[in-house]
This record gives C-alpha cells, structure tokens and sequence, in this order.
C-alpha cells in the first residue's frame, strides 16, 4: 500500500529513537484501515471514519517538529503527504475488477507522450520507419498497456514497441493552488493527446485561500475537493458524500457513462 510504503521508507532512514516510536504508533493506526479495506463488505462510511480518525491523530502536537527537543516530524515530512487518497482509490480500483484484465497496470508510473513516427530521413523509411514515443513524468494512473508491430509494406521483420495508454490518471495534491493546476492541466492535456478516451481527476484535501479551479473547457475531467473547503477556513473532516461521488466516478469512467456533478466548493465535486 502506498502510505505503508511512505511510513516504512521514513522509519528505515530514522534515527531519533522517539521518532521512530512515533513512527511505530502510527503504523499501528494506520492499520486499523488497511486492515478494513480487507474485509469483502466493508462499507465506505467505515472507511471515512477510520481515515479521519487517523489523520486527526496526525495532528497531534508530539508529531510536530520541535526545535527545543528535536522530536517530530517537520512539516514537509512524507508522512503528513494525502498518500492515504492512493490506497483510497487502489480499494475502488480493486472492487471493480479492473485490475484483474490483461495488461492493465495501476501504480505510480509514466504513460507514452509525443507518440509517432519519426524517420532518420523521409525519403528513405523502407528500411527504418522508426516509430517513436517518449515518457512523462510519473503519476498515480491506471494504465494500459499495448504493445504494437509495425513494418513498411512489401518488407517481412516486424519492428515491436510498447505504449503505456492512461486510463484514468490521478493527479493528487494536499493543497491545490494555482500553478499546481495549471501543470496538471498541462499533463492532462498530453495525456489526451496521447489516448483521447482517458481521464484526468485531481484528488486535493483542500484548495489554496481563494483559488477555485476552473475546470471547463480544460483536460481536466473532475476536481475532487475532500474537505470541501479552503485552508483559510477550519479544516472540515473527509466527506463521506465527496469519495462516493469519486467511486461512483472511477466505475461510470471504466463504463463509459457520464456523471454530470454539481460544481462548487461545498459539495466538494468541480466538473
């Protein structure tokens, strides 16, 4: 699991011994909703609960960094990261059975960008046609992977390649502000490039104080606001209405049905 990974990779290269009893504490939390997403009818109200229980328990005072006793996490620390979202979705994923097909890929990992041919000279493709793909950076996706043959015609070797096509790509943020939509506007626009039919959500706890996306007439097929609010403003719990609306989402995507939202902050759905 993601955030199991996070909380692992940060105690291995600990050395304050309160921290990684800190550490230790948290994994164990963490626990209780990894242990959850295992059960066969394991409701979405239950998993809310257990994630706001754990990420209020994240905002205990002992977690912080303190400069006086040199305990705690600093605030860019790994662990406070929305990591949790990941495994959130990895449990939507899972239940629709989708990980299940042939070449289907879901991870953090780079989808194929600036696909086409590309010869060393126009006039002469008979012997390389020379098809040619590069890699964007690497996201939180669901992916397809196709592999493909082609060869001028009249000649008999095949010349083989594989495309990483993005399905659904997840685009996840603590805090969405301005520039960081723009980039993931400006990735998803590649990736539909790249393959038309995919999707593009971003997944934030929070936006930035008076930023709200606009999502019209951009790449980006849904904002997904967890806490329906601003920073500015007391930090609501995760919505249990706003991570229905995100599974209900991933299934009519996988279906190719289209789920019209309303578009606000307070419902915490934008697209």
């Amino acid at each position: 699991m993601f955030y199991e990974r996070i909380l692992n990779y940060t105690s291995k290269g600990e050395k304050n011994p309160i921290n990684k009893m800190y550490l230790q504490e948290i994994k164990l939390k963490w626990n209780k909703f990894q242990k959850a997403v295992e059960k066969e009818n394991v409701k979405n109200e239950e998993l809310v609960k257990l994630l706001n229980s754990f990420t209020e328990s994240l905002k205990q005072k002992k977690y912080r960094f303190s400069p006086h006793t040199k305990r705690g996490f600093k605030k860019n620390s790994l662990i406070f990261n929305p990591d949790y979202l990941k495994d959130l979705i990895s449990f939507f994923l899972k239940k629709t059975g989708i990980l299940d097909k042939k070449g289907i890929i879901w991870g953090f990992y780079p989808f194929s960008i600036n696909v086409g041919f590309d010869p060393p000279n126009i006039g002469d493709m008979e012997n390389d046609p020379k098809f040619h793909c590069d890699a964007s950076p690497k996201f939180v996706q669901l992916i397809q992977k196709v592999d493909i043959q082609c060869r001028t015609s009249g000649k008999r070797n095949f010349h083989k390649y594989t495309l990483n096509l993005p399905l659904i790509v997840f685009h996840i943020f603590k805090e969405l502000n301005r520039e960081d939509f723009v980039t993931a506007k400006f990735y998803a626009s590649m990736g539909k490039e790249t393959f038309s039919k995919s999707k593009h959500l971003i997944i934030t706890e929070t936006l930035a104080p008076k930023f709200i996306p606009f999502v019209q007439e951009s790449s980006i097929d849904k904002v997904f606001i967890m806490r329906r609010s601003h920073t500015q403003k007391k930090e609501k719990p995760l919505g249990l209405d706003v991570i229905n609306a995100l599974q209900n989402t991933i299934i009519d995507f996988l279906a190719a049905k289209e789920n019209k939202s309303q578009k606000s902050v307070q419902t915490g759905i934008i697209g």
